[in-house]
């Protein structure tokens, strides 16, 4: 039976956006290619075939050269196995089939289930197994799942004997050696044993930053000289947007506070420094591209900012208050930014420490859907800087009056990460009685 090439993609950290990659450049090369899962996979946003009859999914991809198939799932809104015959119709029409096999509630590690977990296709060809990077260094509990399942291989030598034995080795912190042992007792031995002739790859995702990089080097050492061929990439970048809005009157301190000298620098300058340097602390250290956009009223800022080489937007508006500045650098983002984070210009003791670690911590809930908006806050009161996911653009560019993101958070409660502060940080300059006394 003629029948187009399967690729069954299982483990964690990545296996849909390399999907997406593999079959976009399969159309690109002028194959047809074919979308599938054998557990459950996230809606496609295009070639959608969900749902669809099998005669119209073969139709949508010989005309885009791309097709995700499946049934719909109510429960979980999520596309699901299509059913054995429909998913051979579709291999013998196909050039590439690819097949997410496994599912790993967004974490970047996982044990598999055997035998209930990898659930690979008939007629597979190959399977390559995906491990993210971003894994390495935290604890095993929050990004690695069934990691109960791994309990006994972490090992005296792994270096580990001290952990293994007490009943804390859930925040155990993932080492290169424990990632490896994972990956070769989780996925390689079994899936060698049960597929002996098929090509067997692993891919090790999320080498976004140089550190994560030379990690995932030294991994596919490890993994190659025990006889297992392996791949270190980056699939996908996260992209940010910091709005920096530097827009108020000051009313309360009776002229232009953001222009006022503070500890050597005008007030406006400490947060758009800060910025400055973070920027290029992310994209260097973490791999993170960063836009800086500067949203302000005052030719002085807006200078500052240009000089910088920061995006600068004037806002004729500033009158409404803070969602004016909001709409404004919102719109101004690029159309790929992942997330918005906004910032405001009178909170000069905010730590470039503190962001970062909110920033990775946030992260980190995101991309294993536990957040999808954040916040700086003390004492459980929320505040400022805010980060939003892209999903909430069409809110955050339609807010009107002065209380900001604040509105959107009230609509989504389940979804806001408050990130604990020092209390100073999140302190603004109102009057001039919040000035230091010289």
């Amino acid at each position: 039976m003629g029948k187009g090439y399967v690729v069954a993609v299982v483990g964690s950290g990545g296996k849909t956006t390399l999907i997406e990659y593999l079959s976009n450049q399969s159309k690109s090369l002028g194959k047809k290619a074919a979308v599938m899962t054998t557990t459950h996979m996230r809606l496609p946003q295009m070639y959608d075939g969900v749902g669809k009859s099998v005669e119209e999914a073969i139709s949508i991809m010989k005309q885009e050269g791309i097709v995700y198939y499946g049934n719909f799932s109510e429960e979980r809104e999520k596309m699901t196995f299509p059913g054995n015959q429909p998913y051979e119709e579709l291999c013998q029409n196909a050039d590439m089939v690819f097949v997410e096999a496994d599912g790993s509630r967004m974490l970047p590690m996982k044990v598999p289930n055997w035998p209930r977990e990898p659930v690979i296709p008939i007629h597979t060809d190959a399977i390559i197994v995906v491990l993210g990077l971003t894994a390495l260094g935290r604890p095993l509990k929050e990004t690695c799942q069934r990691w109960e399942l791994g309990r006994e291989w972490i090992s005296k030598d792994l270096g580990s004997a001290d952990h293994a034995q007490q009943d804390d080795i859930e925040t155990l912190p993932v080492t290169k050696e424990i990632a490896v042992e994972f990956l070769i007792r989780g996925y390689l031995k079994p899936l060698r044993s049960q597929f002996p002739h098929r090509p067997l790859i692993t891919l090790l995702n999320q080498a976004d930053s140089l550190k994560r990089r030379e990690a995932g080097k030294q991994m596919k050492e490890m993994l190659e000289q025990k006889g297992w061929e392996c791949r270190v990439t980056r699939l996908k970048t996260i992209k940010i947007s910091v709005i920096y809005l530097a827009s108020g009157f000051g009313n309360r301190f009776g002229r232009n506070k953001l222009l006022e000298p503070f500890e050597g620098k005008r007030l406006f300058e400490h947060g758009l420094e800060l910025f400055f340097r973070l920027k290029r602390e992310l994209e260097a250290e973490e791999g993170i591209l960063a836009d800086v956009i500067v949203v302000s009223q005052y030719p002085e800022i807006l200078e500052a900012g240009h000089k910088m080489g920061m995006e600068t937007v004037v806002n004729p508006d500033a009158a409404e208050g803070i969602s004016a500045s909001i709409r404004l650098g919102t719109m101004a983002a690029p159309e790929d930014t992942d997330y918005y984070l906004y910032s405001v210009a009178d909170q000069p003791w905010l730590k470039e420490e503190t962001i970062k670690a909110f920033l990775n911590r946030f992260l980190t809930c995101a991309l294993s859907g536990q957040a999808s908006i954040g916040c700086l806050s003390f004492q459980g009161k929320g505040g400022n800087p805010a980060i939003f996911h892209q999903k909430y653009g069409e809110e955050l560019r339609s807010l009107k009056g002065d209380k900001g993101g604040s509105q959107i958070m009230k609509r989504y409660p389940g979804e806001v990460l408050k990130y604990q502060a020092e209390e100073k940080e999140l302190k603004d300059i109102d009057c001039r009685e919040d000035l230091p006394r010289r």
